[in-house]
């Protein structure tokens, strides 16, 4: 499965669905809501990196707990800000 992944994606990581090696027809419907879910996973996936990785720092003492809960505010200002349109993000919080 991974080779079927990498050919979807560029030289520059972003997926390229033109390359995915499906039949015309089938590349052709590929549903929107599937590409939505996928989307919303990609974010949420980026919104859990990024708490993981501010929890890597507190615990490696780069960020005090000042810090640390600063940004995790600061992060939940801007999921909230986004609320309406990235519903997906809120429960994340």
């Amino acid at each position: 499965m991974i080779d079927g992944e990498a050919v979807a994606c560029g030289d520059n990581g972003i997926a390229d669905f033109n390359r995915i090696p499906l039949p015309a027809t089938r590349r052709e419907r590929l549903p929107v809501r599937l590409i939505r879910e996928i989307a919303e996973y990609c974010e949420s996936d980026v919104l859990n990196t990024y708490r993981v990785w501010l929890r890597y720092e507190l615990f490696r003492g780069r960020l005090s707990d000042a810090e640390f809960q600063g940004s995790e505010a600061k992060l939940a200002e801007f999921v909230k800000a986004r609320g309406n349109t990235k519903p997906h993000l809120t429960a994340l919080m």
